[in-house]
């Protein structure tokens, strides 16, 4: 994501397409009013995301280096979940992005539940590389 795009509205058929991607991907029933208002923007630590309206954080973690991803994960997801009340969202969802994300998901299961096994507001998801809008591709 360059920076021009962080904090930008997305315009017409990307913003289409992002829609598509939080309602159909993500599964969010967010109403209309809120999937409307989508707004680029990344984490404090570079992680490419959205902003759903003001209630829904999204997050897209690379898996291009799974072994850092996996030793990381746990402070990953407390970060983002710190991130997600700092700034009153109602709920964070965590991407898995391609190469590999279905593997890396795998792995990431057990420690997700440990993680967040108290916290009904933060979800994971695996996204294949046919689903995840260009503009949040953590690799550029």
């Amino acid at each position: 994501m360059n920076p021009a795009e962080a904090g930008a509205a997305a315009p017409g058929e990307e913003a289409d397409e992002l829609i598509r991607f939080v309602r159909t991907t993500l599964g969010c029933g967010c109403p209309d009013e809120v999937v409307a208002r989508i707004v680029i923007d990344c984490s404090e630590d570079g992680e490419p995301g959205l902003d759903v309206g003001g209630r829904l954080l999204v997050r897209v973690l690379s898996t291009s280096d799974p072994e850092r991803l996996i030793e990381t994960f746990a402070d990953t997801v407390e970060r983002l979940r710190a991130e997600r009340d700092r700034r009153g969202f109602n709920r964070l969802r965590l991407v898995l992005a391609p190469p590999g994300s279905e593997l890396v998901g795998e792995r990431l299961g057990a420690t997700f539940a440990g993680v967040a096994a108290a916290d009904d507001r933060v979800h994971l998801h695996v996204a294949g590389a046919d689903v995840l809008p260009a503009v949040l591709d953590p690799t550029g």
